[in-house]
């Protein structure tokens, strides 16, 4: 079950953080700027249950994780040690300072079983496929 869109929002205090200390030519807020992430949510929405199961991690922001791992070279246990210490990260997430992170196992498993999945399916939005190849 996805949760409902910006269910999510950076605290005024987090926000006066990142703004601190996240340049604003970092490459990860230029991405932000340019690439519009809901496509994810589109391309998955029909993969989770509207009215059954626990709330999921949202798409965007797992396949926001997968890429950090493509862009830094990343392993998933690495990745979410970098996001617990990295502002950038947490920016680019959408996180908190003090939210949690999910176990480096339900990043395989999103990147194995819905990206994969995607990418072998009929979509024929080719940019959205080409970012999801990069990533995979």
């Amino acid at each position: 079950m996805l949760r409902k869109e910006n269910s999510k929002q950076i605290s005024a205090q987090d926000e006066y953080y990142y703004n601190k200390t996240v340049p604003h030519n970092h490459l990860l807020r230029q991405i932000n700027r340019t690439v519009d992430f809901s496509f994810i949510r589109i391309l998955l929405s029909d993969r989770y249950s509207k009215h059954r199961g626990r709330p999921a991690e949202e798409p965007e922001f797992m396949f926001k994780i997968c890429l950090l791992e493509y862009l830094y070279n990343l392993s998933d246990v690495q990745v979410i040690e970098h996001i617990r210490v990295n502002l950038a990260y947490r920016w680019f997430l959408g996180l908190n300072i003090d939210d949690s992170l999910p176990d480096d196992t339900t990043i395989s498993y999103f990147r194995v079983i819905e990206l994969v999945l995607i990418n072998s399916s009929k979509f024929s939005n080719t940019s959205s496929i080409n970012v999801l190849n990069m990533v995979l």
